[in-house]
Protein backbone atom coordinates (compact mmCIF):
# COMPACT_ATOMS: atom_id res chain seq x y z
CA UNK A 1 0.00 0.00 0.00
CA UNK A 2 2.96 2.71 0.84
CA UNK A 3 4.61 1.69 -2.53
CA UNK A 4 1.26 2.48 -4.70
CA UNK A 5 0.63 5.50 -3.03
CA UNK A 6 4.11 7.07 -2.77
CA UNK A 7 3.55 6.30 -6.69
CA UNK A 8 0.85 7.69 -7.33
CA UNK A 9 1.91 11.00 -5.22
CA UNK A 10 5.08 11.23 -7.68
CA UNK A 11 4.13 9.93 -11.01
CA UNK A 12 0.40 9.59 -10.72
CA UNK A 13 -1.90 6.70 -10.05
CA UNK A 14 -1.85 5.42 -13.53
CA UNK A 15 1.96 4.70 -13.52
CA UNK A 16 1.35 3.51 -10.00
CA UNK A 17 -1.60 1.20 -10.73
CA UNK A 18 -0.71 -0.06 -13.89
CA UNK A 19 3.06 -0.18 -14.64
CA UNK A 20 4.77 -2.20 -11.79
CA UNK A 21 1.62 -4.80 -11.26
CA UNK A 22 1.64 -5.29 -15.40
CA UNK A 23 5.58 -5.42 -15.17
CA UNK A 24 5.67 -8.31 -12.17
CA UNK A 25 2.99 -9.87 -13.74
CA UNK A 26 4.66 -10.35 -17.36
CA UNK A 27 7.98 -11.27 -15.87
CA UNK A 28 6.57 -14.09 -13.40
CA UNK A 29 4.85 -15.24 -16.78
CA UNK A 30 7.68 -15.82 -19.03
CA UNK A 31 9.59 -16.98 -15.73
CA UNK A 32 7.21 -19.76 -16.41
CA UNK A 33 8.80 -21.18 -19.85
CA UNK A 34 12.17 -19.78 -18.65
CA UNK A 35 12.46 -16.85 -20.71
CA UNK A 36 12.15 -13.96 -17.51
CA UNK A 37 13.98 -11.90 -19.11
CA UNK A 38 12.51 -11.77 -22.62
CA UNK A 39 8.73 -10.78 -20.77
CA UNK A 40 11.13 -7.75 -18.87
CA UNK A 41 12.08 -6.81 -22.33
CA UNK A 42 9.06 -6.68 -24.22
CA UNK A 43 7.64 -5.01 -21.36
CA UNK A 44 9.94 -2.33 -21.45
CA UNK A 45 10.63 -1.56 -25.38
CA UNK A 46 6.89 -1.15 -25.94
CA UNK A 47 6.48 0.76 -22.55
CA UNK A 48 9.10 2.88 -24.10
CA UNK A 49 7.61 2.93 -27.87
CA UNK A 50 5.04 5.16 -26.92
CA UNK A 51 6.99 8.16 -25.57
CA UNK A 52 9.47 7.76 -28.58
CA UNK A 53 6.90 8.05 -31.12
CA UNK A 54 5.06 10.96 -29.22
CA UNK A 55 8.15 12.71 -28.74
CA UNK A 56 8.01 13.77 -32.28
CA UNK A 57 4.37 12.93 -33.15
CA UNK A 58 3.80 15.62 -29.88
CA UNK A 59 5.41 18.50 -31.45
CA UNK A 60 4.08 18.39 -34.39
CA UNK A 61 0.66 18.11 -32.79
CA UNK A 62 1.24 21.35 -31.28
CA UNK A 63 2.16 23.22 -34.36
CA UNK A 64 -0.66 22.60 -36.16
CA UNK A 65 -3.19 22.76 -33.04
CA UNK A 66 -3.08 24.29 -29.64
CA UNK A 67 -1.88 22.32 -26.88
CA UNK A 68 -5.26 20.91 -25.22
CA UNK A 69 -6.24 19.32 -28.46
CA UNK A 70 -3.17 17.88 -29.07
CA UNK A 71 -3.50 15.96 -25.62
CA UNK A 72 -7.05 15.06 -27.36
CA UNK A 73 -5.95 13.51 -30.82
CA UNK A 74 -3.17 12.14 -28.41
CA UNK A 75 -5.61 10.31 -25.94
CA UNK A 76 -7.78 9.62 -28.93
CA UNK A 77 -4.93 7.46 -30.78
CA UNK A 78 -3.66 5.43 -27.59
CA UNK A 79 -6.98 3.99 -26.64
CA UNK A 80 -8.19 3.48 -30.35
CA UNK A 81 -4.73 1.44 -30.68
CA UNK A 82 -5.34 -0.13 -26.88
CA UNK A 83 -8.45 -1.58 -28.10
CA UNK A 84 -7.02 -5.16 -29.70
CA UNK A 85 -4.94 -5.97 -27.03
CA UNK A 86 -8.39 -6.82 -25.33
CA UNK A 87 -9.07 -9.54 -27.58
CA UNK A 88 -5.58 -10.41 -28.30
CA UNK A 89 -4.57 -10.77 -24.43
CA UNK A 90 -3.66 -14.63 -23.54
CA UNK A 91 -1.82 -15.89 -20.77
CA UNK A 92 1.57 -18.52 -21.23
CA UNK A 93 -0.42 -21.28 -20.32
CA UNK A 94 -2.91 -20.55 -22.93
CA UNK A 95 -0.90 -19.59 -25.51
CA UNK A 96 2.62 -20.90 -24.78
CA UNK A 97 6.31 -19.73 -26.57
CA UNK A 98 8.39 -22.16 -28.56
CA UNK A 99 11.98 -22.63 -27.12
CA UNK A 100 14.48 -21.64 -29.44
CA UNK A 101 16.38 -25.19 -31.23
CA UNK A 102 12.79 -27.31 -30.54
CA UNK A 103 10.50 -27.87 -33.18
CA UNK A 104 7.41 -27.78 -31.58
CA UNK A 105 5.99 -25.28 -28.63
CA UNK A 106 6.73 -25.88 -25.10
CA UNK A 107 4.13 -26.15 -22.65
CA UNK A 108 4.57 -24.87 -19.10
CA UNK A 109 6.28 -27.36 -16.33
CA UNK A 110 7.09 -29.73 -19.40
CA UNK A 111 9.75 -31.87 -17.54
CA UNK A 112 13.26 -32.48 -19.31
CA UNK A 113 12.64 -28.15 -19.86
CA UNK A 114 15.88 -26.72 -21.47
CA UNK A 115 17.35 -30.23 -22.13
CA UNK A 116 17.98 -29.81 -25.85
CA UNK A 117 21.51 -30.02 -27.80
CA UNK A 118 22.97 -26.80 -29.12
CA UNK A 119 25.56 -24.01 -29.25
CA UNK A 120 27.66 -22.97 -26.23
CA UNK A 121 24.57 -20.26 -25.95
CA UNK A 122 22.30 -22.67 -25.26
CA UNK A 123 23.90 -24.37 -22.57
CA UNK A 124 25.09 -21.06 -21.07
CA UNK A 125 20.83 -20.80 -20.85
CA UNK A 126 20.51 -24.03 -19.57
CA UNK A 127 22.93 -23.11 -16.56
CA UNK A 128 21.41 -20.05 -15.88
CA UNK A 129 17.65 -21.34 -16.16
CA UNK A 130 19.07 -23.93 -13.33
CA UNK A 131 20.21 -21.54 -11.47
CA UNK A 132 17.13 -19.36 -11.72
CA UNK A 133 15.26 -22.49 -10.31
CA UNK A 134 17.27 -22.84 -7.22
CA UNK A 135 16.52 -19.37 -6.18
CA UNK A 136 13.23 -19.97 -7.23
CA UNK A 137 12.63 -22.14 -4.04
CA UNK A 138 13.87 -19.23 -1.65
CA UNK A 139 11.39 -19.44 0.73
CA UNK A 140 9.08 -16.55 1.33
CA UNK A 141 10.14 -13.80 3.96
CA UNK A 142 7.84 -11.72 6.06
CA UNK A 143 7.54 -8.03 5.90
CA UNK A 144 9.84 -7.80 8.89
CA UNK A 145 12.48 -9.87 8.02
CA UNK A 146 12.79 -8.40 4.34
CA UNK A 147 12.47 -4.95 5.79
CA UNK A 148 15.45 -6.26 8.43
CA UNK A 149 18.11 -7.87 5.48
CA UNK A 150 20.26 -5.18 4.93
CA UNK A 151 20.68 -6.23 1.21
CA UNK A 152 17.17 -4.36 0.99
CA UNK A 153 18.32 -1.42 1.43
CA UNK A 154 21.62 -1.86 -0.30
CA UNK A 155 20.31 -2.45 -3.26
CA UNK A 156 17.41 0.39 -3.52
CA UNK A 157 20.17 2.82 -2.60
CA UNK A 158 22.38 1.03 -5.55
CA UNK A 159 19.39 1.31 -7.99
CA UNK A 160 18.85 5.15 -7.17
CA UNK A 161 22.83 6.18 -7.87
CA UNK A 162 23.24 4.09 -10.76
CA UNK A 163 20.03 5.69 -12.94
CA UNK A 164 20.00 9.02 -11.69
CA UNK A 165 22.59 10.36 -14.33
CA UNK A 166 20.21 8.86 -17.18
CA UNK A 167 17.00 10.49 -15.51
CA UNK A 168 19.01 13.68 -15.42
CA UNK A 169 19.58 13.83 -19.27
CA UNK A 170 16.33 12.30 -19.92
CA UNK A 171 14.41 15.14 -18.91
CA UNK A 172 16.70 18.07 -19.38
CA UNK A 173 17.75 17.38 -23.34
CA UNK A 174 16.40 20.30 -24.63
CA UNK A 175 17.47 23.02 -22.11
CA UNK A 176 20.72 21.35 -22.35
CA UNK A 177 21.22 21.17 -25.90
CA UNK A 178 19.87 25.24 -25.80
CA UNK A 179 21.60 26.64 -23.14
CA UNK A 180 24.88 25.17 -23.76
CA UNK A 181 25.28 24.34 -27.57
CA UNK A 182 22.47 26.52 -29.23
CA UNK A 183 20.53 24.28 -30.73
CA UNK A 184 17.79 25.11 -32.68
CA UNK A 185 13.79 23.63 -31.70
CA UNK A 186 13.67 21.27 -34.33
CA UNK A 187 17.74 19.75 -33.11
CA UNK A 188 16.37 19.71 -29.79
CA UNK A 189 13.55 17.60 -31.05
CA UNK A 190 15.35 15.55 -33.13
CA UNK A 191 17.81 14.81 -30.34
CA UNK A 192 14.74 13.67 -27.92
CA UNK A 193 13.88 11.48 -30.16
CA UNK A 194 16.93 9.88 -30.57
CA UNK A 195 17.64 9.73 -27.06
CA UNK A 196 14.12 7.60 -26.72
CA UNK A 197 14.73 5.43 -29.35
CA UNK A 198 17.20 4.00 -28.37
CA UNK A 199 15.91 4.47 -24.80
CA UNK A 200 13.05 1.91 -26.27
CA UNK A 201 15.14 -0.57 -28.73
CA UNK A 202 17.68 -1.12 -25.72
CA UNK A 203 15.61 -2.82 -23.81
CA UNK A 204 14.43 -5.56 -26.24
CA UNK A 205 17.90 -5.80 -26.54
CA UNK A 206 18.33 -6.37 -22.99
CA UNK A 207 15.70 -9.28 -22.75
CA UNK A 208 16.78 -10.83 -25.74
CA UNK A 209 20.74 -10.70 -24.30
CA UNK A 210 20.02 -11.89 -20.63
CA UNK A 211 20.57 -15.51 -20.50
CA UNK A 212 22.79 -15.70 -23.62
CA UNK A 213 25.02 -12.95 -21.84
CA UNK A 214 25.08 -13.37 -17.89
CA UNK A 215 23.36 -11.11 -16.38
CA UNK A 216 26.25 -9.62 -14.17
CA UNK A 217 28.01 -9.22 -17.17
CA UNK A 218 24.91 -6.86 -18.33
CA UNK A 219 24.11 -5.19 -15.08
CA UNK A 220 28.50 -3.91 -15.08
CA UNK A 221 28.35 -3.27 -18.90
CA UNK A 222 25.30 -0.55 -18.66
CA UNK A 223 26.67 0.74 -14.94
CA UNK A 224 30.49 1.35 -16.24
CA UNK A 225 28.91 3.24 -19.81
CA UNK A 226 26.74 5.20 -17.73
CA UNK A 227 29.38 6.99 -15.40
CA UNK A 228 31.87 7.41 -18.19
CA UNK A 229 29.47 9.02 -20.98
CA UNK A 230 28.61 11.41 -17.86
CA UNK A 231 32.66 12.32 -17.10
CA UNK A 232 33.53 12.85 -21.14
CA UNK A 233 30.28 15.13 -21.46
CA UNK A 234 31.27 16.99 -18.36
CA UNK A 235 35.10 17.57 -19.35
CA UNK A 236 33.95 18.55 -22.38
CA UNK A 237 30.98 21.24 -21.44
CA UNK A 238 33.76 22.84 -18.83
CA UNK A 239 36.43 23.35 -20.97
CA UNK A 240 34.30 24.91 -22.95
CA UNK A 241 33.91 23.20 -26.41
CA UNK A 242 30.43 23.85 -27.29
CA UNK A 243 30.58 23.88 -30.92
CA UNK A 244 28.77 22.38 -33.96
CA UNK A 245 30.75 18.93 -33.80
CA UNK A 246 30.90 18.49 -30.23
CA UNK A 247 27.17 19.26 -30.11
CA UNK A 248 26.51 16.08 -32.34
CA UNK A 249 29.20 14.38 -29.95
CA UNK A 250 26.87 15.12 -27.05
CA UNK A 251 24.00 13.53 -29.14
CA UNK A 252 25.98 10.52 -29.99
CA UNK A 253 26.61 10.06 -26.46
CA UNK A 254 23.20 10.22 -25.62
CA UNK A 255 22.95 7.22 -27.20
CA UNK A 256 24.82 5.49 -25.28
CA UNK A 257 23.64 7.11 -22.10
CA UNK A 258 19.99 6.57 -23.36
CA UNK A 259 21.23 2.22 -23.98
CA UNK A 260 22.18 2.39 -20.77
CA UNK A 261 18.85 3.70 -19.00
CA UNK A 262 16.85 1.60 -20.60
CA UNK A 263 18.93 -1.97 -20.21
CA UNK A 264 19.42 -0.61 -16.10
CA UNK A 265 15.15 -0.45 -16.12
CA UNK A 266 14.74 -3.92 -17.26
CA UNK A 267 17.61 -5.53 -15.32
CA UNK A 268 15.88 -4.04 -12.19
CA UNK A 269 13.45 -7.05 -12.16
CA UNK A 270 15.83 -9.27 -13.54
CA UNK A 271 18.33 -8.86 -10.45
CA UNK A 272 15.75 -8.78 -8.28
CA UNK A 273 14.68 -12.60 -9.57
CA UNK A 274 17.45 -13.80 -9.31
CA UNK A 275 19.17 -12.44 -6.26
CA UNK A 276 15.95 -13.02 -4.16
CA UNK A 277 14.14 -15.71 -5.88
CA UNK A 278 10.23 -15.79 -7.16
CA UNK A 279 9.09 -15.47 -3.99
CA UNK A 280 10.72 -12.28 -2.70
CA UNK A 281 11.62 -10.86 -6.07
CA UNK A 282 7.91 -8.69 -6.01
CA UNK A 283 9.37 -7.10 -2.76
CA UNK A 284 12.52 -6.50 -3.71
CA UNK A 285 11.42 -4.89 -7.77
CA UNK A 286 8.87 -2.70 -5.83
CA UNK A 287 11.88 -1.16 -4.12
CA UNK A 288 13.80 -0.57 -6.98
CA UNK A 289 10.63 0.55 -9.28
CA UNK A 290 10.75 2.87 -6.25
CA UNK A 291 13.96 3.88 -6.42
CA UNK A 292 13.42 4.51 -10.00
CA UNK A 293 10.76 7.06 -9.02
CA UNK A 294 13.35 8.80 -6.62
CA UNK A 295 16.36 9.27 -9.11
CA UNK A 296 13.92 10.12 -11.96
CA UNK A 297 12.77 13.15 -9.24
CA UNK A 298 16.32 13.85 -7.95
CA UNK A 299 18.39 13.59 -11.48
CA UNK A 300 17.01 16.49 -13.22
CA UNK A 301 17.25 18.99 -10.17
CA UNK A 302 20.94 18.66 -10.52
CA UNK A 303 21.11 20.32 -14.43
CA UNK A 304 18.58 23.02 -13.59
CA UNK A 305 20.88 23.36 -10.65
CA UNK A 306 23.96 23.79 -12.93
CA UNK A 307 21.46 25.79 -15.58
CA UNK A 308 20.56 28.53 -13.11
CA UNK A 309 23.59 28.89 -10.36
CA UNK A 310 25.32 31.86 -12.72
CA UNK A 311 22.29 33.54 -12.02
CA UNK A 312 19.94 35.30 -14.37
CA UNK A 313 21.07 33.10 -17.62
CA UNK A 314 18.85 32.73 -20.94
CA UNK A 315 18.33 29.49 -22.20
CA UNK A 316 18.51 30.77 -25.73
CA UNK A 317 22.23 30.75 -25.84
CA UNK A 318 22.78 34.32 -28.03
CA UNK A 319 21.16 36.29 -24.81
CA UNK A 320 24.06 35.71 -23.33
CA UNK A 321 27.30 37.69 -23.15
CA UNK A 322 30.41 36.14 -22.97
CA UNK A 323 30.60 35.85 -19.55
CA UNK A 324 27.63 34.44 -18.94
CA UNK A 325 28.23 31.94 -21.06
CA UNK A 326 31.42 30.97 -19.94
CA UNK A 327 29.89 30.86 -15.99
CA UNK A 328 27.12 28.50 -17.26
CA UNK A 329 29.52 25.82 -18.82
CA UNK A 330 31.72 25.83 -15.96
CA UNK A 331 27.93 25.22 -13.41
CA UNK A 332 26.92 22.73 -16.06
CA UNK A 333 30.00 21.02 -16.77
CA UNK A 334 30.40 20.48 -12.60
CA UNK A 335 27.21 19.12 -12.84
CA UNK A 336 27.56 16.65 -15.27
CA UNK A 337 30.56 15.54 -13.16
CA UNK A 338 28.90 15.30 -9.89
CA UNK A 339 26.20 12.83 -11.80
CA UNK A 340 29.45 10.75 -13.27
CA UNK A 341 29.87 10.35 -9.59
CA UNK A 342 26.63 9.11 -8.98
CA UNK A 343 26.75 6.27 -11.96
CA UNK A 344 30.33 5.76 -10.45
CA UNK A 345 29.19 5.24 -7.38
CA UNK A 346 26.03 2.92 -8.64
CA UNK A 347 28.61 0.85 -10.16
CA UNK A 348 31.15 0.42 -7.81
CA UNK A 349 27.80 -0.70 -5.35
CA UNK A 350 26.73 -3.25 -7.95
CA UNK A 351 30.51 -4.73 -8.24
CA UNK A 352 30.91 -4.63 -4.04
CA UNK A 353 27.86 -4.95 -2.22
CA UNK A 354 25.37 -6.59 -4.03
CA UNK A 355 25.04 -9.72 -2.88
CA UNK A 356 22.00 -12.63 -3.36
CA UNK A 357 19.88 -13.01 -0.60
CA UNK A 358 20.86 -16.51 1.36
CA UNK A 359 17.77 -17.78 3.35
CA UNK A 360 18.60 -17.86 6.79
CA UNK A 361 18.02 -20.53 10.03
CA UNK A 362 14.71 -18.12 11.24
CA UNK A 363 11.19 -19.22 10.00
CA UNK A 364 10.36 -18.24 7.14
CA UNK A 365 6.23 -16.76 5.99
CA UNK A 366 5.57 -20.09 4.81
CA UNK A 367 6.66 -22.15 7.65
CA UNK A 368 4.44 -20.02 10.35
CA UNK A 369 0.82 -21.55 8.08
CA UNK A 370 2.35 -24.46 8.61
Amino acid sequence: VGFFLSQSLVCGTGLALAWYPAQIGIVMWFKEINRPSVGAGLFGFFLGFWPMTFSWWGSVLVVHYDIPISFYITAAVIFLISLPSIFLFRTPAELPLPLEGLGQPLLVEVEGLGQSEGNDASDMEEQQFAESNETAASPLLTRSQFNRHPQSYIQFFVWIFTVIPGFAIKFTISPLMSSVFGASVKLQSTASYIFLFFYATSRLFTGLVVGRVKLRTVVMTSTIVSFLCFFFVGSVVLKGLTSVGWMWGFIATNVAIASSLGMEKVLISLVSLENWGVNNMPRMAARGVFALTVAAFIGPLFVWLGLSYPGNIYLDSTLNSMQQKAELEQSVGIALLILGVFGCTGFLGHWLFVKPHKPSKTRTHSEFHE
